[in-house]
């Protein structure tokens, strides 16, 4: 419930202006104040929740809005900031990747899609992300345009996503059903 007022505040703007309409309606037929009353407390009450959906960022929205962050930083070969927004716990497949960062020059990189943001709250907090990215990289005289599906796990720490693990499949592992369809990535470094 706290997502769609939070995040979707023009939809409770939609259903807040609909229910004031009905209910100025009533009062217009009616004449009765109950009515008028009733329409009032709606568009106060509706006008709190859409200032509220407006103010109030929520985690799901943090972690786009890192995502998007990141995606800005990695095009613009801030290599510095990347690292920053590695857990100190990340996994070796992480480490790996960011060894191989200052190889790496990029001139597009960008998130295409996001399919879902899954925010689990437990001992610490914890995000599972799945998504479309595209970049445009070059290392060691070679020239790459590649889509790829991501799936990151971030944990907060220290009031910030920071990335813990992460996998890369075929664009369309969304969609094909897992790894059996994936066709391999063929890799700059190799």
């Amino acid at each position: 419930m706290s997502e769609i007022l939070f995040e979707s505040p023009l939809l409770v703007l939609g259903f807040g202006v609909l229910f004031t309409i009905i209910a100025g309606y009533a009062w217009i037929q009616t004449g009765n104040p109950w009515a008028r009353n009733i329409a009032a407390g709606i568009a106060m009450l509706t006008i709190l929740l859409v200032w509220l959906g407006y103010s109030v960022q929520t985690d799901r929205e943090r972690v786009i809005e890192m995502l998007q962050d990141a995606a800005a930083e990695l095009q613009g070969n801030e290599v510095a900031k990347i690292r920053a927004r590695v857990h100190p716990n990340a996994t070796e497949t992480v480490r790996n990747a960011l060894n191989r960062l200052d190889s790496v020059h990029f001139s597009v990189a960008r998130v295409s899609k996001i399919h879902n943001v899954e925010i689990r709250r437990g001992a610490t907090l914890t995000a599972q992300v799945r998504m479309n990215v595209f970049v445009e990289v070059e290392s060691q005289g070679f020239e790459a345009k590649t889509p790829r599906w991501i799936l990151l796990d971030l944990e907060e720490h220290e009031g910030q996503w920071k990335v813990i693990h992460f996998e890369h499949r075929n664009p369309q592992h969304e969609f094909v059903g897992g790894e059996a369809n994936d066709i391999p990535f063929p890799s700059l470094n190799d």
